[in-house]
């Protein structure tokens, strides 16, 4: 059984992959959709990564480099993303292509192969779907988990843009929380914002730069309780960081927002005044949070067979 896979890349962790790594990011396009699998993205889902190498072929539908480099090697004059991918499903032939329900531009084209099933970890996405594999279908794959001494109290990566004053409002709150009288804790920002040097100094203090992918995993695990905002990021993409924390085993206090309904076992927080208390508690609650972490971790990835008999019986 022939299975190509479709995952969606996010932009902003594919630019901060490039620059890091542009030797392995842009070179021939299996060499970037493998540096891209294994820093992380879309790779909870990726289960065609985990089937026979000979029967799979992994794209990433919207990831122009990547997407571009196998049109230029395969001799394909088109550029835009639906006809390099109907180009590749022409070339590989696929019996089964699943889909990220999120790429909804390239469904025309990916209908081409016999059998189409959608997947997201957000189950209104999947839903649009004849078939699809939604939270209970098809086990997520488990990514790399990290494990370090605590560094930091309290870990936060968000987006933050000038047209959002209610996150910096936030954010600068929990920056005075430790200068008050309930005590002290460390913070650590990693903040990706249109201009740094725009950051108001009391974030700024805190901020060590934009992180993704491995290294902020690796970072994640140094801190006691991750934050995460309601930054303005697509559904999608918020949906799938949290399930990413949640896999690592993080203590996660996430704000409240539409990705917030698509997954279970997370404490939310709709304010600031919210957000400092729940760190007070669960700094002071040690086997809370351990409770908490251990609520949020996922099981063992699923084997080649469970994975074949979920796209069979689709």
């Amino acid at each position: 059984m022939r299975v190509m896979q479709i995952l969606r890349c996010d932009p902003l962790h594919r630019a901060w992959l490039s620059a890091r790594q542009s030797a392995t990011a842009m070179g021939p396009a299996a060499q970037q959709v493998a540096a891209l699998l294994d820093d992380g993205i879309g790779a909870p889902q990726a289960w065609a990564a985990d089937l026979d190498p000979a029967e799979t072929f992994i794209c990433y539908g919207n990831d122009g480099p990547s997407q571009g480099a196998w049109a230029a090697e395969n001799g394909v004059a088109a550029m835009n993303a639906p006809a390099i991918l109907a180009a590749q499903i022409a070339a590989f032939r696929p019996d089964i292509v699943l889909l990220d329900a999120a790429l909804t531009d390239l469904v025309v084209e990916a209908r081409r192969a016999p059998k189409l099933i959608g997947f997201a970890l957000h189950k209104n996405l999947a839903g649009a779907f004849e078939r699809s594999i939604t939270p209970g279908t098809l086990p997520s794959r488990t990514l790399d988990t990290p494990t370090a001494a605590p560094t930091w109290d309290v870990l936060c990566r968000a987006q933050v843009r000038k047209d959002a004053p209610t996150m910096f409002g936030t954010l600068a709150a929990l920056s005075k929380a430790p200068l008050g009288l309930k005590g002290e804790f460390s913070i650590v920002y990693h903040l990706m914002a249109e201009a740094p040097g725009d950051l108001p100094a009391g974030l700024a203090v805190h901020d060590r730069g934009a992180l993704y992918g491995r290294t902020f995993r690796e970072a994640a695990a140094t801190a006691r309780l991750i934050v995460d905002m309601e930054d303005g990021a697509p559904v999608a993409t918020r949906v799938d960081r949290l399930a990413e924390l949640q896999a690592i085993g993080a203590v996660v206090l996430a704000e409240t927002g539409p990705a917030i309904a698509c997954l279970s076992g997370l404490t939310t927080f709709t304010t600031a005044e919210q957000l400092i208390q729940l760190v007070y508690d669960l700094l002071r609650d040690s086997p809370r949070r351990e409770a908490l972490r251990s609520s949020g971790s996922r099981g063992p990835s699923p084997s080649r067979t469970e994975i074949l008999a979920a796209l069979t019986t689709l």
